[in-house]
């Protein structure tokens, strides 16, 4: 008898198991894991003067399609679960575009430029050009191979819509740590430091 209840809280086990496990695969991930983005202080060369907007757009496939929400930033697999990968989010709970947003903003403002918001009727902001970034990719995966996935345009405007510089960056690179920030510290100084977007800033 008691060999019987054995093999039938055995199976009920297996049984558990399988429904969990059936329950990860289709739903794609099991949990959530907060990364934060506080570190990402990007330096810019050079002082800056004049009014500035900053828009960020999140195009970021992905997103757009529902599958991840706007406040992803990659996955990471873990062992212990059959590698079956966690949503990494931001840990401020903010949009990443809007979390990048006032990263770019703040980094600008730090060089001496004045940042307008987007609807303001203050007269030394009707000049003002706008810095929009452009999130095509954006994110990473910390896995027994990590890498940073990065797909990202950056445009200089006029207030007459004109583009005076724009340029992206795309990265595929491999990751030596969990913690990204300096990573994607580097790619918005690879955008905000070139030359021509320095020369549309002034």
């Amino acid at each position: 008898m008691e060999q019987q209840m054995t093999r039938k809280n055995w199976s009920a086990w297996c049984l558990g198991l399988v429904a969990i496990t059936t329950a990860m695969l289709l739903t794609g991930c099991i949990g959530t894991y907060p990364q934060s983005l506080a570190m990402v202080k990007p330096e810019i060369t050079g002082d800056l003067s004049g009014p500035l907007r900053v828009e960020v757009i999140d195009n970021r496939p992905y997103v757009q399609s529902g599958d991840k929400t706007s406040q992803f930033l990659g996955t990471r697999h873990r062992a212990m679960i059959w590698g079956i990968p966690e949503n990494i989010i931001n840990a401020s709970a903010k949009p990443v575009a809007q979390e990048l947003g006032d990263i770019v903003a703040s980094s600008l403002r730090q060089r001496g430029a004045v940042l307008c918001p987007s609807e303001s009727a203050d007269m030394k902001c009707k000049a003002a050009k706008l810095v929009k970034l452009t999130l095509h990719d954006w994110r990473f995966s910390w896995s027994r191979n990590s890498e940073l996935m990065v797909d990202a345009e950056l445009a200089v405007s006029d207030d007459a819509n004109t583009i005076l510089a724009k340029t992206r960056v795309t990265t595929r690179a491999p990751l030596q740590r969990p913690d990204v920030q300096k990573d994607f510290q580097t790619q918005l100084e690879r955008l905000l430091n070139q030359p021509e977007i320095r020369s549309a800033l002034q």
